[in-house]
């Protein structure tokens, strides 16, 4: 944990370890010989490696910590909590966040997390309301089933479907 709060880091590598190890200042880990394996790292991450991470971190944000393990060659993320995401850079720069309309149609957009995985090859579809429950259910049923509305209708009559509320 930082200062205003917790980051992840990766190093499942002895390079990776030995970076990680002298860029928190704790080099002495290298010879340790509760962390003299792969699996002891993740044995003692808990009593030896936290609590020593924890302090060094102590007087650095998440970001701050962050950028001092990436300079240093550590995989490391900041962990954002939800309220963090709509005034980080990163999420905006990425087109991340995304707006979509109200669930009845009229007022403002909604601002909401979009998907943050981004591939060369898809193009970032329009984002549309969160649907109602059962919206779909007909079209969905329809298409992939190949169920006629007589069908549909006796499933609704049985009370197997809902229809969507309105």
């Amino acid at each position: 944990k930082a200062s205003d709060g917790a980051f992840i880091v990766q190093a499942y590598r002895e390079n990776q370890f030995e970076r990680f190890a002298k860029a928190v200042g704790k080099e002495q880990w290298l010879d340790d010989p509760r962390l003299a394996t792969r699996y002891d790292w993740s044995k003692n991450k808990d009593t030896v490696l936290a609590p020593d991470v924890e302090a060094w971190a102590a007087d650095k944000t998440m970001v701050e910590a962050c950028e001092i393990l990436a300079t240093a060659g550590v995989a490391c993320a900041p962990s954002m909590r939800p309220e963090n995401l709509f005034d980080d850079p990163h999420v905006e720069a990425h087109d991340m966040l995304v707006e979509i309309p109200q669930p009845t149609g009229d007022g403002e957009p909604v601002v909401v997390l979009g998907n943050p995985l981004k591939f060369s090859k898809v193009v970032d579809g329009g984002d549309t309301r969160v649907p109602w429950v059962g919206e779909h259910t007909a079209e969905v049923l329809a298409d992939f089933l190949d169920m006629d509305n007589s069908k549909i209708e006796e499933l609704v009559k049985l009370g197997v479907l809902t229809k969507a509320q309105d």
